[in-house]
């Protein structure tokens, strides 16, 4: 599983969008393995395929 993977995993789309929220409201976010991911990708960071 990846962050671009929104069609086969339809809850991604949600959970990218929640946890860019929290980071707007300047809520302390902490992700782990997937979680590092998409924060990193909301950040602007390029995420690659492993």
């Amino acid at each position: 599983m990846n962050i671009y993977e929104d069609d086969k995993y339809p809850w991604l789309t949600w959970e990218k969008y929640f946890i860019e929220e929290a980071i707007k409201k300047n809520k302390i976010v902490i992700g782990i393995c997937l979680g590092s991911q998409v924060i990193a990708d909301i950040l602007g960071s390029k995420v690659y395929k492993g």
